[in-house]
């Protein structure tokens, strides 16, 4: 078996990694300051914990307007964007992380696509055991992504909606219709 003969990123998409994993930083923290506050019941303290949830707030809106930024200004980059946006569910920023943390989307089969993305159900055995297949390994911070656009397009694309219906008539969990939709998502 041969080793995979390693491919680097071109420079304008490790360029864009570096802002859509600051961008990831900064929305955690929003995440962590609204945790604080709700646990706050200082007013003194309360204020200054709005304090900085504005300044995040503010910064990850220039993060976002500056990946926004760097995607247009790349011809190669916007084409691709303009792709994946096509779909309904899928915005830019789902793009930008696509781009960046999937740069073989296009390139492998579905199968491996899906496995790299973390959303194809591995089964578990040893043995004479079996349980169901679950999730998991693959890209973690892919899949989060991919999950949020997949709850936006059930909503917003006639086609995932009804994949999701589907599911759901079928039984199945809400969470892995989900999936199942982001799945989906990663094939069109």
């Amino acid at each position: 078996m041969k080793p995979r003969v390693y491919i680097p990123l071109p420079d304008d998409i490790k360029n864009l990694k570096l802002f859509v994993l600051r961008r990831f930083q900064i929305s955690n923290m929003i995440a962590q300051e609204k945790n604080r506050l709700k646990k706050s019941y200082d007013k003194i303290l309360s204020e200054l914990i709005n304090k900085i949830l504005k300044q995040l707030i503010d910064e990850l809106k220039s993060l976002e307007a500056q990946i926004a930024q760097i995607i247009q200004n790349s011809h190669k980059l916007n084409t691709i964007a303009q792709t994946l946006c096509s779909l309904k569910g899928v915005g830019i920023m789902t793009a930008a992380i696509l781009m960046t943390h999937l740069p073989e989307l296009g390139k492998i089969d579905k199968k491996k696509v899906a496995k790299l993305a973390g959303l194809a159900p591995l089964d578990h055995q040893s043995g004479n055991m079996s349980t169901h297949s679950k999730i998991g390994y693959g890209r973690p911070f892919l899949r989060h992504s991919l999950f949020l656009a997949a709850m936006s397009a059930s909503y917003h694309n006639p086609q995932m909606r009804d994949l999701y219906i589907k599911l759901k008539a079928k039984r199945k969990a809400p969470k892995q219709a989900l999936i199942a939709v982001a799945h989906k998502m990663l094939d069109i």
